[in-house]
Parts: structure tokens; C-alpha cells; sequence
């Protein structure tokens, strides 16, 4: 009886494993239901690696008809290569950023890669994030807003780990940057605001230090200095809505005389606006106009149509990827700087335009 009883029991335990060999079918079984080897399967699953189409095709049957899925992690402890890409973007994200983020994932996912991301506002918190990364052996990094210690630069560097800036500048030389052409922006708002007749100037900044800040600032001021051979107000702030609702609290606060106004970021002008029209009953553009920076969705919504100078989010996450690769399958790569231009996007807060 108690033979019997285990004869059953361990004919109840083949049909479990049976049962759990179907629920997760490894690549043999998909090399064998293809006719293929299993080196050929480990191929076919590998991002840039040679395999007839043929050979493809009969693979991906099988995989299909069997469920399988290749284990990442499996395949890393064999290669040595975790195909993970970390990703540093600010907490507070704005709108121009959550598109970023989004296509990096895109992107790198159709390159073989998965992300991590991690949120971090300052130096402090960025190098904590980067560290943490470590532990996951990634292979490459993009850092959005926060900035990098020299320090922790150097160390990423000496560590063979490819780090690309995006959408900024850091003024250590041995991290690779991708950005906008941010003083060409400012100086296409400074010219804009100029020829519709402004000549009270000012300037709605974001985050004190940051590279995006100062460009946009030094764009501006030298084609003011150009056409005006005058500064403008300066106006501090951060890249937010508050921020620039704020601005405009201080602005009217203070009694400036100011018919043109150019922020740092379209959230900002959002904020500004907002906070000139509701609290203060100042008409734009007829009163004071204002051109943001970004081109964010909110930017062409019918409540602002509001002139910005737009930076080509999916053009520069598409050089960040292209760069971070191909730093990654030739590490010791020497750092470089990518710009991409900018356009002004002419709407209705400026006055005299196009669309006004």
C-alpha cells in the first residue's frame, strides 16, 4: 500500500514537472521544435548577432507556439553583459522631459537595452543615483537635469562607463553632452521681441547654474545688447509654473515697466501668464509679450498659443541614443558635444505677429 501510495505520488510529481516544463519552456525545447541548434536560438534572441532569415523565421515559429521568452538576466551571466541602460531624470518633470523619457525607452528597447530610471533633483542626489546604478552593472547612462560631481564624472570615466548629458552641458570635459542650440534660442526671442516694437525688456530664469539657464540668458542679452545696446531685467525663478507665476507676482509687485518678457521654459511662461491675466488683468500680447522656450504640448493649447522657440525632443533623444551606443561598443571613446538648432514657433502672444 504505501509503495503504491509513492509509486502515485511520484508519478503526480513527473506530471507537476511536466506541467512546469510547458509553463515555461526553455530555448532547447525551441530548438528542437524548430530543428535548430541552440546556439542558433541564442542568436536569433540577440540584438546585432548573424542569422539567416530563414533560420529567424523557424525560430520565431516555434518561440511563438511555445511561449518562450528569453531570460535576460540567464543570457547576462553567460555574455557578461547586463544590457541595462540607466536613465537620470528630475523628479519634478516637466512635460518636455516626460516626451524624452519616453522615446529613450522606445529607442533603446528596439536596440536590445532595458532602462532604469531614477529621479534626482540635484548634485547630491544624482551621484547617489549614478552609485546605485553601479550594482546593476549597466552599460551605459544618461543623465536629464541633474547634474554630475566632477568627482563621480571622473570615476564613471575611469571605469570604462560611457555617461551622456542630455539636454545640457556639464563643464567637465570628459562627459559627452547632447543639447539644444539654447543661445540661438534666446537670441531668435530677443530678435522677435525687438522688431514687434518691445523695449522694456526682461528675462524669467530657471534654475540658477544650470546650463540651459545661462545660454538662454547669454543668447539674449547679446542680441539685445545688438539691436538695443540695452540689458534686460533679470527675473529669478526655476523651471516650474509656480516659478513663473511667481515672476509675475514679483514684476507687478515691484512696478517694472515691461512690455516683453522672454522665460526660460514654457512652464514658466504658462505660470507667468496665468498669474498676469487672472491676478493683475494684463493683456497679452496688447500689454506685455511673452515667448517661452521648449514648444511643450501645453505651448500651442488654445488657452496660451503661446510663441516659444522649440528644441526637437525626438531629433535629440535619437543622437543621445546613437551616441551612448556607440560609445558603449567602443568604450575609451573621447567625449564630444552634440547641438541641434532650434526654431521660433511663432502663436499669438507676441504683438504684430504673424498669427496675432
Amino acid at each position: 500500500m504505501n509503495k503504491e501510495t509513492k509509486k502515485i505520488d511520484s508519478a503526480a510529481d513527473g506530471d507537476k514537472k511536466q506541467d512546469i516544463a510547458r509553463a515555461a519552456p526553455t530555448s532547447k525545447d525551441v530548438a528542437r521544435l524548430a530543428g535548430v541548434s541552440q546556439s542558433a536560438v541564442s542568436r536569433v534572441f540577440t540584438p546585432g548577432a548573424s542569422v539567416s532569415d530563414a533560420t529567424r523565421e523557424r525560430v520565431m515559429l516555434a518561440a511563438n507556439e511555445l511561449g518562450y521568452k528569453p531570460n535576460a538576466f540567464a543570457r547576462g551571466l553567460i555574455t557578461r553583459r547586463s544590457r541595462l541602460v540607466g536613465l537620470v531624470f528630475p523628479g519634478q518633470m516637466p512635460p518636455i522631459y516626460s516626451l524624452a523619457l519616453s522615446h529613450f525607452c522606445q529607442r533603446l528597447h528596439e536596440a536590445g537595452y532595458q532602462t532604469l530610471i531614477i529621479t534626482a533633483e540635484n548634485v547630491s542626489n544624482a551621484d547617489e543615483a549614478v552609485r546605485s546604478f553601479f550594482d546593476y552593472q549597466i552599460e551605459g547612462l544618461v543623465v536629464a537635469s541633474a547634474t554630475l560631481s566632477s568627482q563621480l564624472a571622473r570615476q564613471c570615466a575611469q571605469q570604462g562607463l560611457p555617461v551622456i548629458q542630455f539636454a545640457r552641458r556639464e563643464r567637465d570635459a570628459s562627459i559627452s553632452a547632447v543639447l539644444s542650440d539654447d543661445r540661438l534660442g534666446g537670441k531668435l526671442a530677443a530678435k522677435a521681441l525687438v522688431e514687434s516694437g518691445c523695449r522694456s525688456l526682461a528675462y524669467v530664469a530657471g534654475h540658477q547654474g544650470s546650463s540651459t539657464n545661462e545660454d538662454r540668458y547669454k543668447g539674449y542679452v547679446a542680441q539685445l545688447k545688438k539691436a538695443l545696446s540695452s540689458e534686460p531685467l533679470y527675473i529669478e525663478a526655476d523651471f516650474s509654473y509656480e516659478g513663473g507665476a511667481r515672476a509675475a507676482h514679483q514684476l507687478m509687485r515691484e512696478g517694472y515697466a515691461v512690455d516683453g518678457v522672454f522665460c526660460a521654459s514654457d512652464m514658466i511662461a504658462l505660470g507667468f501668464m496665468d498669474t498676469l491675466r487672472s491676478d493683475y488683468g494684463v493683456r497679452i500680447p496688447e500689454d506685455i509679450s511673452v515667448i517661452g522656450f521648449d514648444d511643450a504640448p501645453q505651448a500651442g493649447w488654445k488657452s496660451y498659443e503661446l510663441t516659444t522657440v522649440r528644441q526637437d525632443i525626438p531629433r535629440l533623444v535619437e543622437q543621445t541614443c546613437d551616441l551612448l551606443l556607440a560609445q558603449m561598443e567602443a568604450p575609451g571613446t573621447e567625449a564630444t558635444t552634440h547641438k541641434s538648432s532650434v526654431e521660433l514657433v511663432v502663436r499669438k502672444t507676441v504683438r504684430g505677429s504673424a498669427t496675432g
